[in-house]
């Protein structure tokens, strides 16, 4: 409990915090080299993870990225994982990284960092993410693209932080078909 209210009271200082403007998402398109868009027939090194036929997408564990790109804002990530349209074209980037119940304090100040970067760069978070007790997290909508930076918090297991890239575009056709 004291960590979901130490996130709590984090997030709501980094509300407060002045920066950049959300255009600048739309500019990127992506995460550092990976736009959005792309097609599947780019990368290498995928490995298939898992699909949805309701939603149309699939995803696909990257296993061998450039080392750069399990890096953001100085935080190492474990893993990332790509989305792909029934079409091919990339409509989503994750990435995961998991502490162990004895690497809470670096948990807190990750979760706090992606969290003051982001608004660093993008401005003030455009929307709140999560059911507010065991994930919490803060979004920005752009009109091309939608990023969320989140945590899970577990008492039992692993915590995570995760941080998503989606096309709006796909976003958008997911919401006009109510899933």
């Amino acid at each position: 409990m004291k960590k979901l209210i130490l996130i709590t009271v984090i997030i709501c200082v980094q509300l407060n915090l002045v920066g950049q403007t959300i255009e600048k998402l739309d500019e990127k398109n992506g995460f550092k080299n990976i736009k959005l868009g792309t097609s599947y027939k780019s990368f290498t090194g995928l490995v298939f993870n898992s699909r949805d036929d309701v939603k149309k997408y699939e995803i696909y564990n990257y296993v061998t990225p450039p080392l750069d790109l399990l890096t953001l804002f100085d935080i190492k990530f474990d893993q990332i994982y790509l989305m792909f349209d029934f079409s091919g074209k990339l409509v989503g980037i994750r990435l995961i990284k998991k502490y162990s119940k004895d690497f809470q304090k670096a948990f807190l100040d990750d979760s706090f960092n992606i969290t003051l970067k982001c608004t660093s760069s993008f401005g003030k978070p455009t929307f709140s993410i999560g059911n507010g007790t065991t994930e919490i997290g803060q979004g920005w909508k752009s009109e091309k693209v939608q990023l969320e930076a989140k945590t899970i918090i577990s008492n039992n297991i692993d915590s995570e932080l995760t941080v998503h890239y989606f096309s709006s575009d796909f976003l958008k056709k997911l919401k006009d078909n109510s899933y």
